[in-house]
């Protein structure tokens, strides 16, 4: 009789005490700076998120692809986006971006650079064109094992993006510009 009155009361509190400390984790806050010893990095966030994204909130198909194809990268930055994730480090004077869906599955990469990166025949057929303007910035997107060149060009006030793909070039308009 006092075995069945005592687990009858030491399980409820032992649930208690449980229940307590499993709430305390999940409303407490991660430490921003760093984590501490034990415990999985504490990786940046979107900025649509408020949450901290640990490494394994990240699909394990996008960081063993991620792992494959960069090889030498230690230092980048994982987040969870909208449908998916997306890795971000930077080479040198290149920002690099990949992005994967909700499965791991690669989509896209986008290289971030300045004029003097840009390949020759690009360039050229860019300033072919618009000669009066001066490259600010320019985007690299693989995808499909196609390569699209966005290049952000200027003169004065008056902005213009140019894609090149294949050897075709095109004004795109951003949103809200009209001709």
């Amino acid at each position: 009789m006092k075995q069945i009155t005592l687990s009858g009361i030491l399980l409820p509190c032992i649930l208690i005490l449980l229940q307590a400390c499993a709430s305390s984790r999940i409303n407490s806050q991660p430490n921003p700076t760093g984590s501490p010893a034990g415990m999985p990095e504490i990786l940046p966030t979107a900025a649509e998120s408020g949450n901290a994204v640990y490494r394994n909130d990240i699909h394990i198909r996008a960081v063993r692809h991620f792992k494959k194809t960069y090889p030498g990268v230690e230092d980048e930055h994982w987040y969870v986006i909208r449908n998916g994730f997306m890795a971000k480090y930077k080479a040198g004077d290149i920002n690099l971006r990949i992005d994967y869906d909700q499965y791991g599955r690669w989509l896209y990469s986008i290289r971030y650079y300045a004029e003097k990166k840009l390949p020759r025949e690009v360039r050229h057929q860019v300033k072919s064109t618009w000669y009066d303007y001066a490259i600010s910035s320019v985007e690299e997107i693989e995808v499909n094992k196609q390569l699209i060149y966005v290049v952000h060009i200027h003169e004065g006030a008056d902005w213009k993006m140019i894609r090149v793909c294949d050897g075709e070039m095109s004004e795109i308009l951003p949103p809200g510009k009209l001709r």
